[in-house]
């Protein structure tokens, strides 16, 4: 191993380990590099910055593809996620629907029919008590109608009579003004009021005592009445909660079973009209075997037959509409694919009545056929083909021969399409233009196309071609076209045969979800989840109403209590006021008695003429006391029939609540019938719904998995990625090693360069350094004259030279990207074969 001297004066040795640097003492040393593997002169590999650049390159795109696949996992990840959450909501609709199920026994589906019963009994009973309630008002209004006339009555009397007392007045007014004449009228006056005032007196005393001992009664009366209120209010509200917690529950579980019930209801009646308008064509063995005779030979007696017994057959078949079909609008010239294969199905299920019959090949509906016929109508329409063209030249030959050829199906030669030749389509034109028409329209059409073709008056090749007599056709296609006075039903029948590109034609029969034996399942089916929505909505509306008329009881009771407890507080507190009433009355009679005997004292010093006029005068206010007795009178009788107008009207506004409540009893009766009608539709259609559960959570569980799979994948591939990401950083890290590496020999071999030329002029070389320290380059300075020493100063040999600052062999740092090169080979190879 060789040993690389340094001089300490001349140089600091650098050494590049990674990203260390290592700085020599000034002092002189020896610097042993560690060993590197031995190479050739032909495995040395030249490190340039463009390696550099590559590697860094490859590093990037290792990065990027790292974090592509992380946004990769990252969506795989969430899907996984998703899919777990719809495997969650599909286990508990399973669980849901197998409730349902357990619910939806014969027992139940009987009940809830029962309890439809039940409700149609209640809205009934309910609509009756409501118009009771109603003519209970209407009598009342009149009874209020009625005291109101004779509180009218009552109140014109006091006003006459009060007038009569307002005369009386003044006659008292007049004498007491003749007895004021005498100069006694005073005298008088006072005495009479003074024996008046104490007997008033004395009453109100009496009064008073008796109205305390009322009042203290009263008062514990009211007290015991508030508190009995209260608490009946507290254990009303109580009761209230919870029936209304369980009317809130039944009416929501009924809302629910009403809605099934609906649905099961709208299930039914579309299978039902499926059920009902299944359309048949049917043939006599005389047309059977007539037909087929006239297909072998074209022959006169055959043809002869079959006119002869077209007008019967015609007659005999006849199509039936389904209701389902006559609300669905068709944009003729633009029906969607969905509506071209349920057409070309309906037709196809006819086709294949008569071909069964005949004994003939069988139709199917295929993609390749419906977009056959799409092209052919399609052409129709752009051609403008109408009856005059039909008149002309009969079929569009050459849209059909065109689409033929697109479809990848065998086409005829041009010649024979200019005469008006084609060999796929059957049409059947009528003479009015529908740029829309109901479903049941368009299948109208195709029914009465096919008696047409099969049961005509003119000629039957059509009959023969579209029955499978003359050939072996079975791809069948079906259309709608629409021109300028002309709706046309296009067929288009290809044989196996005819079928050149299968790739451009789809042969895959499409199954027929409307044929007889489908209708009918469906049928049965439907009208079982009916009779099961039914029951179970009839309990439910059965357990509403009950809970309904709950509730209303409890609401009533909380009512009651309250209009109790309202009562009760107002009561006004009577025994204060009775205590001070009778203190002043106490007081009113003392007083009264003082004044009563001077009175009377004063009144018998009177002279005897004055007892005339105080007759007089006593007269008139007899007469007053009369009136004021008979007003009196009339105002009590007053009262009294006002008391009976307040109680009439009290009655009145009592029976405005019953019939607002009895209203309120109907529309919860109403309410009670069809959510009891829903939900037996929810329990006959229950297992339909659990079979959906069932395809539903094994479709969402089957996702998952899939998706798990994926994420699986992906994580697989992002690891796979990392380690080539590693990889390519540590190729990176090594080219850039290697290339520092060069730069930095290159480096020393001028810095020797440098230093060389300074010795050789004679100068003295003198480091130049940076902040860190490390020479960038030599300055020369003059030398010194050397001191007289007993030893000569050495001078810088070649071999000197040979020992400047280095970092190593040129040999080393090649090996080392030489090594790194052969890696990335490596590396990629295995990705490649990966």
């Amino acid at each position: 191993m060789k040993q690389l001297t340094v001089l300490g004066a001349l140089a600091t040795a650098v050494l590049s380990t990674g990203r260390e640097v290592v700085h020599a003492e000034e002092v002189p040393q020896t610097i042993e590099p560690k060993p590197v593997a031995e190479t050739s002169a032909s495995e040395q590999v030249t490190v340039t910055e463009a390696d550099m650049t590559t590697a860094k390159a490859e590093l990037d795109k290792a990065n990027q593809t790292v974090t592509a696949q992380e946004e990769v996992v990252n969506q795989a990840q969430t899907d996984v996620d998703e899919a777990k959450e719809t495997v969650n909501q599909a286990q508990t609709e399973l669980v849901e629907a197998a409730e349902l199920v357990e619910q939806a026994t014969p027992e139940n589906i009987s009940k809830a029919k029962e309890t439809i019963n039940q409700a149609e009994a209640t809205v009934t009973e309910t609509s009756q008590n409501l118009e009771d309630k109603k003519q209970a008002e209407e009598s009342t209004q009149q009874a209020v109608t009625d005291q109101e006339a004779v509180v009218s009555t009552a109140q014109a009397d006091v006003n006459e009579k009060t007038q009569a007392v307002t005369e009386a007045q003044k006659d008292v007014d007049t004498a007491q003004a003749i007895l004021d004449g005498t100069g006694q009228a005073e005298i008088v006056a006072k005495a009479e009021q003074a024996e008046k005032q104490l007997t008033e007196a004395k009453q109100a005393l009496t009064t008073a005592q008796t109205e305390l001992t009322t009042a203290k009664l009263a008062d514990e009366n009211r007290q015991t009445a508030i508190e009995e209120a209260n608490q009946a209010l507290t254990q009303a509200n109580q009761t209230l909660d919870v029936k209304t917690q369980l009317a809130n529950e039944a009416t929501a579980q009924a809302e629910e079973t009403a809605k099934q019930l609906v649905t099961a209801q709208t299930a039914f009646q579309e299978a039902e009209n499926e059920k009902n308008s299944i359309n048949t064509i049917t043939l006599s063995s005389e047309y059977i075997a007539a037909l087929k005779e006239y297909g072998k030979e074209y022959d006169n007696a055959s043809f002869t037959q079959l006119i002869a017994l077209a007008p019967t057959l015609r007659k005999q078949n006849s199509f039936k509409v389904n209701p389902n079909d006559e609300t669905v609008v068709l944009d003729t010239n633009n029906l969607t694919e969905a509506e071209r294969i349920e057409l070309s199905l309906f037709a196809s299920d006819l086709l294949n009545q008569v071909r069964r019959a005949l004994g003939t090949q069988e139709t199917v509906v295929t993609l390749g056929a419906v977009e056959f016929a799409n092209r052919v109508a399609t052409s129709y329409v752009a051609d403008n083909w109408n009856l005059e063209q039909i008149g002309k030249k009969g079929h569009d030959a050459k849209a059909i021969n065109d689409a033929a050829r697109t479809m990848g199906l065998t086409t005829i030669s041009d010649e024979r399409v200019e005469r008006g030749s084609q060999i796929y389509e059957n049409l059947y034109a009528e003479s009015i233009q529908q740029k829309t028409m109901t479903k049941a329209n368009a299948k109208r059409s195709i029914y009465q196309a096919l008696l047409s073709f099969l049961f005509s008056d003119m000629e039957y090749l059509h009959a023969l071609s579209i029955a499978g007599v003359s050939g072996q056709d079975m791809y069948l296609g079906v259309d709608l076209s629409t021109t300028k006075g002309m709706t046309a039903v296009h067929f288009l029948i290809v044989a196996d045969s005819e079928v050149m590109d299968q790739t451009r034609f789809d042969k895959t029969a499409i199954a027929n979800p409307h044929t007889s034996d489908q209708i009918l399942a469906n049928y049965h089916q439907a009208q079982a989840s009916l009779t099961q929505a039914t029951t179970a909505n009839n309990q439910a509306q059965e357990a509403k109403t009950k809970a309904l008329n709950e509730q209303t009881a409890a609401q009533a009771q909380v009512a009651t209590a309250q209009s109790r407890l309202a009562t009760a507080n107002t009561v006004p507190i009577l025994t204060p006021k009775a205590e001070t009433n009778l203190v002043l009355a106490q007081e009113a009679v003392q007083k009264a008695e003082v004044e009563h005997k001077e009175a009377q004292a004063n009144l018998a010093n009177l002279q005897a003429d004055v007892k005339v006029k105080q007759a007089n005068l006593a007269k008139v206010k007899q007469t007053l006391t009369q009136k004021q007795a008979t007003l009196d009178k009339a105002k009590e009788q007053l009262s009294i029939e006002q008391d009976k107008l307040n109680q009439v009207l009290a009655e009145l506004e009592a029976a405005q609540v019953n019939v607002v409540a009895a209203q309120t009893q109907l529309s919860t009766a109403q309410t009670t019938l069809k959510e009891a009608q829903a939900y037996l539709v929810k329990l006959e259609e229950a297992p339909a719904r659990l079979e959906n559960a069932k395809a539903h959570l094994l479709q969402a569980t089957n996702s998952l998995k899939a998706k798990e799979a994926l994420l699986t994948e992906a994580l697989e591939t992002l690891a796979e990625l990392k380690q080539e990401e590693v990889k390519a950083s540590n190729h990176y890290q090594t080219v850039l090693s290697a290339y520092q590496a060069v730069l930095e020999a290159q480096r020393q071999v001028d810095l020797a360069k440098q230093y060389e030329t300074i010795i050789r002029e004679g100068g003295q070389p003198v480091p130049v350094v940076d902040e860190t320290g490390r020479i960038t380059g030599y300055v020369s300075e003059a030398p010194k004259v050397p001191t007289q020493t007993s030893e000569p100063i050495s001078q810088p040999t070649k071999t000197t030279q040979a020992s400047l600052p280095a970092t190593g062999t040129k040999t080393s740092s090649l090996t080392v990207l030489g090594l790194a090169l052969a890696s990335l080979v490596f590396f990629s190879r295995k990705k490649k074969e990966g």
